[in-house]
This record gives C-alpha cells, structure tokens and sequence, in this order.
C-alpha cells in the first residue's frame, strides 16, 4: 500500500495503518536522531514525538509527496529543539557539565572498534554547531545528498558544503588525538555500523502506542 493511502487511513483513525507506517519509518527516525543526538533517551523522545504528531496531524504529513524527506524534516526539527534545551540546561546548570553518551552494546572485537569510532564521533560533535551535526550525519552517515540534506534542515544550499566540511574538520582532529584509525574512509565505514541498538524498536512502537491511546 502507498504512503498516501496509509496516511488517509490514519486521517480515518486506522491505527494498522499507523503502525504500518511506524514499522516502516521508525528504523528511519530512531537511527537519525540517534545519530544526531548521540543520547538513546534523546532519540526515543524524538522518535515518540514524530509518530504521535503524525497520528494527531495526518494532513499535514499528506500534503508531502516524498515521505521519507519529511519525516527527515521532522526529525531535524526536533533534535535541533532538543539539543537547544540541552544547551539551555547546562547553562542553567540543570543538567552536570558532563556529556554523556548512549554507546552501543559491544559483543565482539568488530563491535567494539565501531563504538569507539562512535565515541570519537559524539565527542567531535560537541565542537560542532547543530547545522554541522545534522549536516554530517544526512551526508556522511546516512548517505543524503547534499540538495536533500539543505531541504530537510531548512538550510541554505550553499551553507551545507562549508558546514560539511568543518565538521568533518572536527571530527579529524578528534580522531587525530584517538590514533588509532589513521583513514577516514575507515572510520566512516566503522561509524555507519552503529546503530540505535540500546533501543527495542517494538517496545519503542508499544510505547507510542500506549502514549496515544491509554
């Protein structure tokens, strides 16, 4: 079945419909935002947020034809929110002065090597702005192109060249002080692997679903 007709199905209150399209589109959300905000309660937040507006506000998502972009646009939209707040409580000191981050669950040499190039990411992004971090993970991770990528962040296209390249400056350093994968394409390769693996994507779906009709 066709988005669309999914989504005239939510506009009905099919809630099949709703979950047809959450199966289709939370890997999608959960792994972008994981990304993006290198915490798993950060990213399940964003993700549970995305799927209860488009239970709530179905029309707003029809009127898109690319889908996948605007669920994209959604899920840059609330990182940016949330890294914003994130800001906002440490410099309240609400929050301690201290990143922490959601590494993934290691069960082999391989794995382990993929979160340590993650770690080497989390802590490079700390020294981007919120358009090189959302930048770097559409096109470095997730493969977008950079026309797309500028559309789903609401950025100038000619800003997205140079904050690509500043946050991949970062994360060379970053990696320059880690030393031991000296070729980036090597590190990206590991960094690609890593996923949202700390979160359930069922019990991420049984929970939106709660939130929606308990």
């Amino acid at each position: 079945m066709e988005d669309k007709e999914l989504i005239k199905g939510v506009m009905h209150g099919s809630v099949p419909a709703l979950k047809r399209l959450a199966g289709k589109y939370l890997p999608l959300v959960s792994r972008t935002s994981y990304r993006i905000m290198c915490d798993r309660s950060d990213s399940e937040y964003i993700t549970r947020e995305v799927f209860v507006s488009l239970w709530h506000d179905p029309r707003s998502f029809i009127l898109h034809d690319d889908l996948p972009q605007e669920m994209l646009k959604r899920t840059c939209r609330m990182c940016r929110k949330r890294l914003l707040r994130r800001r906002l409580y440490m410099m309240f000191s609400i929050l301690p002065d201290v990143f922490v981050i959601s590494s993934p669950p290691v069960h082999s040499a391989e794995e382990y090597r993929a979160r340590q190039v993650w770690e080497v990411f989390c802590r490079a992004s700390l020294n981007c702005t919120d358009r090189q971090r959302i930048v770097y993970v559409l096109h470095e991770l997730e493969g977008i192109p950079l026309v797309s990528v500028a559309d789903a962040g609401y950025y100038l296209p000619f800003t997205v060249e140079e904050a690509l390249e500043e946050a991949r400056s970062r994360v060379k350093e970053e990696l320059a002080r880690y030393g031991r994968i000296g070729d980036y394409k090597a590190y990206v390769e590991y960094l690609r692997r890593v996923e949202n693996q700390l979160t359930d994507k069922s019990r991420l779906l049984n929970i939106i679903m709660q939130e929606l009709f308990s």
